[in-house]
């Protein structure tokens, strides 16, 4: 990988974006979908985050500039959508391509999701439009407790805390994949206080 740049994800990105998201619910505890999904499914995702003025970003590397090739991808929704109370606060999710991890892609996601979401009444382009992003104040990280994983499962959170998250609640086996019970951690950080 020589190169490569955040910008807006667009429709035609989803199949590799399926790819990528595939592996890690066959794979990984990152998500609790048990399930493969395919990119209509995804882009029903993409299209409602895009409705709710949320961003939805790509990290693309341009080693072939024919053929844009998607590293990562990293998004935010509404947190319980469903629920009107919670209309401020939105939930990340960041998934970066498996042969592309440690590369600093993650990090330079999570700091562009959060910039947008922090100018959330400076116009923003996404699809092509400008949009004005809905006014997030608190942002939340949703994540399995992978006890197999690196630090026990402590150092993707450990990751997001020296960015700021704060752990704020840890439910108890709440989660069951791959023939075990799984602990869902929730980091928070509140954009208001900054």
């Amino acid at each position: 990988m020589s190169s490569f740049a955040l910008r807006p994800a667009r429709p035609e990105d989803f199949s590799q974006i399926a790819v990528i998201f595939n592996h890690y619910i066959e794979s990984s505890l990152a998500t609790f979908r048990t399930e493969r999904v395919d990119r209509a499914a995804l882009l029903d995702t993409f299209y409602s985050v895009v409705e709710q003025r949320l961003p939805y970003i790509v990290a693309i590397a341009f080693d072939d500039p024919d053929e844009p090739f998607v590293l990562g991808y990293a998004y935010a929704s509404r947190y319980r959508p469903e629920r009107d109370a919670y209309r401020h606060t939105a939930e990340l999710s960041i998934y970066v391509h498996p042969d592309h991890l440690s590369a600093g892609i993650g990090t330079l996601m999570l700091d562009n999701v959060l910039g947008l979401l922090r100018q959330t009444t400076k116009p923003s382009l996404l699809l092509g439009a400008v949009a004005e992003l809905a006014p997030v104040r608190q942002v939340l990280v949703v994540m399995a407790l992978d006890t197999e994983g690196h630090k026990g499962g402590f150092g993707q959170r450990d990751w997001y805390v020296k960015r700021g998250f704060v752990q704020v609640g840890h439910l108890r086996e709440v989660g069951y994949k791959f023939g075990r019970w799984v602990d869902t951690i929730i980091l928070q950080l509140s954009l208001n206080s900054e």
